[in-house]
């Protein structure tokens, strides 16, 4: 698990979702199983789009491959956090966590906002490079993005986030994912709601996760 910002992630696996069934996808013509019944129910017109149309993976993660998720958070400060030397217990999961994890106790993002510092975080680039430094932009379809690298190596690919630039199918932050839902200005336990749906369809496969909340944002 990367944090990058903390999020206190309690039972993720234990939540569960009316109408959700665990029972084995069809397989599609690449070999790897569709969840597209499961991620995307025909069925079910109120919920959004989160199928993105990019398919299985053509390859199969190496054995024993681990499941990798990130999740970020929308401008909590570092000296807001117990595992940075703030004095109120605001962060207790993540000080768990830290005491069998690798800490980065120096780190400075590549921009002041939050778009292009997650373009940099998603692709290893500078904004100078990745072509994303004013709300109006895009990221470049030349650039890989981490999803991009996991979905070549067999992991299925999976985003539920909150926050308005993600949202738009235009952005380029779609890339590399198969499964992707995003909306502006939702609360952590909606992220958590499109979470489980992709859970539910990942199953016992190898999977990068991306989550990223915005509710420490909001006040």
């Amino acid at each position: 698990v990367v944090v990058i910002g903390a999020l206190a992630l309690p039972k993720l696996y234990e939540m569960s979702t009316p109408g959700m069934t665990t029972s084995d996808p069809p397989v599609v013509g690449s070999g790897r199983p569709d969840h597209s019944a499961v991620w995307q129910p025909e069925d079910d017109a109120l919920r959004p789009k989160v199928l993105t149309g990019l398919g299985p993976p053509a390859s199969e993660a190496p054995a024993g491959a681990p499941n990798v998720i990130v999740i970020t958070i929308d401008t909590w400060r570092a000296d807001r956090l117990g595992l940075y030397g703030a004095p109120r217990p605001t962060s207790p999961w993540l000080e768990g966590l830290a005491r069998d994890a690798v800490v980065f106790e120096r780190a400075v993002a590549p921009s002041s906002w939050t778009w292009p510092t997650m373009v940099s975080v998603a692709t290893g680039l500078y904004p100078g490079r990745h072509g994303v430094e004013l709300p109006e932009g895009v990221l470049c379809p030349e650039a890989t993005t981490l999803a991009e690298a996991f979905h070549t190596a067999g992991w299925r690919t999976g985003f539920a986030g909150s926050n308005q630039y993600f949202e738009p199918e235009g952005k380029g932050y779609r890339q590399g994912f198969e499964y992707y839902w995003a909306a502006g200005n939702e609360d952590a336990k909606r992220v958590l709601e499109y979470t489980d749906y992709f859970l539910e369809g990942a199953q016992a496969e190898p999977f990068f996760l991306w989550l990223h909340t915005y509710d420490v944002h909001r006040p």
